[in-house]
């Protein structure tokens, strides 16, 4: 009788042609005859190399599967960093690059930014501002900006006085200011506005310029904005932290903050809580007071990034708003004004991303009724890009 027992070459064959080499894994873990493994491969991977072999053969799949997850624990643990040693405890850490002279910032708000597809009340801002760090005493941080700011009734599209619940304005300014910070963890700033309201801000035409230019509605109702008048502002503002130490050291603070303005465009006061939380940098060097500008032996920013999140509720006394009221001093104001309510509360959340040159900050404003006859809250987005320059070593 014939013997039809399988021969151990003939069912090995089988198996090995039932299971082709793996691609991959075979040319990584086997080595010619007579050459020593590479040196990196550890000792269960070259232990797998010996069981399989360049092919797998069905029979050795289970023993294949236990020693390939040995294989992947080997070269997990092969992965890890070694333990310190002299030489890199000695080393010296990477020199950070955050000494710059000079910051251009540009701010851009708008209503339609929270997708409410309408515009009403302050419905656009547009700035730019250029900082410079002035000394190394108290770090002084002097900034100069142009910008204008538009505002709308709730009802853009009618020239009907009796449906507009505010006048239609405009306000362009120029502003010099002042920074400095006399101790860590407090800021003091004084500011002086040159600026205008009325036909002469520009304002009519450009909103109906970008509304053209992006195919939108038309805004018809500014042959109702205010009368010109020239203004004159003076601001103050400060913040002080409440706590000890660093906020750096912390990755949290909250401060104490305060505002006035005195003029005849606007005349108000503000008081409110600062509270911030991620990586910040003291703020003398921080992006949230425009402190990431320095001079040579000055104040400079101690990391490669500053990221933090921030909410801000604030509460205003308001004594004169002539984007409301008309020009203090014009008895003609325009056909529209609004009577002011004198108390208004806003809230600000936002975060902002500063490293090397750059900066970008985001945050959304909540405000509550500015006027009596308003119908509605304000809501915005305010958007900030920053780019610095002059480079210099310390």
């Amino acid at each position: 009788m014939e013997d039809t027992t399988p021969h151990p070459a003939r069912r090995g064959r089988r198996s090995a042609d039932r299971w082709p080499p793996l691609p991959g894994l075979v040319p990584l873990l086997s080595a010619p005859t007579g050459m020593r493994p590479a040196p990196w491969l550890p000792k269960g991977c070259e232990q797998l190399r010996r069981n399989i072999g360049p092919r797998m053969p069905h029979l050795y799949c289970h023993k294949a599967a236990a020693w390939l997850a040995a294989c992947l624990l080997s070269l997990a643990a092969a992965a890890q960093p070694e333990a310190e040693t002299d030489t890199t405890a000695t080393r010296q850490p990477r020199p950070t690059m955050n000494h710059w002279r000079h910051e251009l910032l540009m701010n851009s708000e708008n209503d339609n930014y929270v997708l409410q597809l309408r515009d009403g009340y302050y419905t656009n801002g547009l700035s730019f501002r250029f900082s410079w760090a002035g000394g190394t005493r108290h770090k002084p941080v002097w900034s100069a900006e142009l910008g204008q700011q538009i505002f709308n009734p709730v009802r853009f599209d009618s020239i009907n006085l009796a449906t507009q619940d505010r006048p239609f304005a405009g306000y362009l300014y120029a502003s010099l200011q002042r920074r400095h910070f006399s101790r860590p963890g407090r800021m003091m700033a004084w500011s002086a506005t040159l600026g205008t309201i009325g036909p002469r801000s520009g304002a009519a035409q450009v909103q109906r310029w970008y509304h053209n230019v992006i195919g939108i509605y038309d805004v018809r109702g500014w042959p109702n904005q205010l009368r010109n008048e020239w203004n004159l502002n003076l601001g103050w503002q400060m913040a002080q932290t409440l706590l000890k130490g660093a906020p750096a050291s912390r990755g949290y603070d909250v401060a104490a903050t305060a505002q006035a303005h005195l003029g005849n465009a606007l005349t108000n006061a503000s008081a409110g809580v600062l509270l911030r939380a991620g990586k910040m940098e003291d703020y003398a060097n921080s992006a949230h007071f425009d402190g990431r500008v320095s001079r040579r032996g000055g104040p400079a920013p101690g990391h490669r990034k500053e990221f933090y999140f921030f909410i801000h509720p604030l509460l205003t006394w308001q004594g004169y708003h002539a984007a409301l009221q008309g020009g203090l001093f014009t008895n003609d104001k325009g056909p529209k004004t609004a009577a002011l309510r004198p108390w208004v509360f806003s809230q600000q959340i936002g975060f902002k991303l500063a490293q090397n040159r750059w900066t970008l900050g985001m945050h959304y404003i909540a405000r509550s009724r500015q006027a009596e006859q308003q119908m509605r809250r304000e809501r915005f987005i305010s958007i900030q890009i920053a780019y610095r320059t002059g480079q210099y070593q310390p």
